[in-house]
């Protein structure tokens, strides 16, 4: 199933810390994948436009309710009566496009009956919901999560409920790594005090940020991915990238949609595997890094700027790509 995007509607002024909880779950699992309501729309465009427009690009819709989802206008009538409402227009953009609308009731709210709504999203009470409670959270979560991989294809990864269980695995080879390179270069001492330092400190849940080691991917931390994305941008050919640490990467997409990533100790040092990329602009990029670890990332174009490309990454964060 091709993987389709994500739409989480929800009314700024309900249930933002609800919100944002489920928005932050739904990234780990649909890396890239997820609009957060109107977030990124330009000054000057048609937002009702732009909102189908997005809507029209997704597989599912996410709509949390809280208990002031109708909204309150100036002279006391409920928002959602409003033609121009954005909340409104999301999910009769949605229903009137056929596609999957998961209501979720969050704060202690009760779904709207027909009568409540307006004739374009009385379908939306027809919708079976899931009720999120402190206490219900993570397995209603996990009801979402199935809906939306049902409707919009498999997840790239699922978020880890219980601790990761330590071994030597790639962290002793990073350690030989670590200590290879610097024995090449005569620093012995070095090299085996940094393999030494490496592994004290995953051991030890510490960041290797603040050891002054490089961070691979595996360990990076993720950096979120801006919805929506730049229009025109053709992928294939050869890219230079530098990512938010100052790394220089060179990127490079062949049309048999395979790609390979060179570098030094950047967040993917070199690595290759196969490409995609959709119509919202999201770069997927599916492979093996130099450690043989499997990774998933997704590059969202953002904007162009001059000759070069402006993008967000759930690995290398913000980051530019220049057409070599």
């Amino acid at each position: 199933m091709t993987r389709g995007r994500i739409f989480l509607s929800y009314r700024h002024n309900d249930v933002p810390g609800q919100a944002g909880r489920i928005y932050d779950r739904l990234h780990a699992v649909f890396p890239g994948r997820v609009f957060r309501d109107i977030e990124g729309l330009a000054p000057g465009v048609d937002f009702v436009e732009e909102l189908d427009r997005r809507v029209s690009m997704c597989k599912a819709i996410v709509a949390v309710i809280g208990p002031g989802w109708a909204g309150a206008s100036d002279d006391g009538s409920a928002r959602i009566r409003e033609d121009a409402d954005w909340v409104r227009l999301e999910v009769s953009s949605a229903l009137k496009r056929k596609v999957t609308v998961i209501p979720v009731l969050v704060g202690g709210a009760s779904m709207p009956s027909e009568d409540q709504l307006p004739s374009d999203l009385q379908g939306l009470a027809r919708r079976q919901a899931v009720t999120l409670t402190e206490q219900t959270f993570d397995h209603g979560m996990e009801k979402i999560i199935a809906a939306v991989g049902k409707a919009a294809g498999s997840p790239v990864r699922r978020p880890r409920t219980t601790p990761r269980r330590r071994g030597i695995g790639w962290v002793t080879w990073m350690a030989v790594l670590t200590t290879a390179l610097v024995l090449v270069c005569g620093g012995v001492a070095v090299g085996l005090g940094g393999g030494a330092l490496m592994i004290a400190a995953l051991s030890q849940g510490t960041s290797l940020t603040d050891t002054g080691l490089p961070t691979p991917a595996s360990v990076a931390s993720m950096a979120p991915v801006a919805s929506g994305g730049a229009t025109g941008f053709s992928p294939v050919g050869s890219w230079s990238m530098q990512d938010s640490a100052g790394n220089q990467l060179q990127l490079e997409l062949a049309s048999d949609q395979t790609f390979a990533v060179t570098g030094l100790w950047g967040a993917l040092p070199v690595s290759n595997g196969s490409w995609t990329f959709d119509e919202g602009e999201a770069l997927l990029l599916t492979g093996t890094n130099l450690w043989g670890l499997s990774f998933t990332t997704t590059v969202q174009i953002t904007r162009k700027h001059d000759e070069h490309w402006h993008a967000n990454s759930s690995e290398w964060g913000e980051t530019e790509l220049w057409p070599r």
